[in-house]
């Protein structure tokens, strides 16, 4: 809503928003930030980082949830060949770890993916904002807190991957076979 042009101060709508009641961020687009400019916001600093993490959890949460309600539709297409399987020799420990395997696939596979993704998209960012000569940015440098947060996500989707293996494991083959 405002901009500084050089020398001349800033325009009439940071004057307008500000009074007005509505919460207001300001930042300042330059390398070096201007305190006084960002002096005019009437939120907390720190809400939108905030707001951030919290956007993070909700989207872990839902790719977690997404990963079991796959693996459990899976499971639930499969339930006749797993049945067959046990009919013909499988124990029901080894059906288990197939489907845990498969998850455990699937989720290191997305983790390696979306890290690569991730990184890319960082870099890509980062060359384009170099080119304007704004913030530095790279994607080639790994962030403290990366390895800990794949190692939290390959744990809660190997829980949800639990539980698939679970019915897996409990699955009776006879009625499953008699349904049929």
């Amino acid at each position: 809503f405002t901009q500084r042009v050089a020398g001349l101060g800033h325009h009439d709508g940071i004057d307008t928003v500000v009074p007005s009641g509505v919460p207001t961020v300001v930042v300042s687009g330059e390398q070096s930030p201007d305190a006084e400019l960002m002096g005019h916001s009437t939120v907390p600093a720190g809400v939108g980082v905030q707001a951030l993490q919290w956007f993070a959890a909700i989207m872990m949460a839902s790719a977690a949830l997404s990963v079991f309600v796959a693996l459990t539709s899976a499971l639930q297409e499969r339930r006749y060949d797993l049945a067959l399987l046990r009919t013909l020799g499988a124990r029901p420990l080894g059906l288990a770890s197939l489907t845990l395997a498969e998850g455990v696939t699937l989720l290191v596979a997305g983790v390696i993916l979306g890290s690569a993704l991730g990184h890319g998209a960082t870099h890509a960012l980062g060359l384009w904002l170099a080119s304007s000569g704004t913030w530095p940015l790279s994607g080639l440098v790994s962030v403290p807190g990366e390895a800990m947060l794949a190692a939290a996500v390959l744990g809660i989707g190997a829980a949800t991957c639990l539980v698939p293996a679970v019915q897996a494991y409990l699955s009776d083959p006879a009625s499953l076979l008699a349904k049929r």
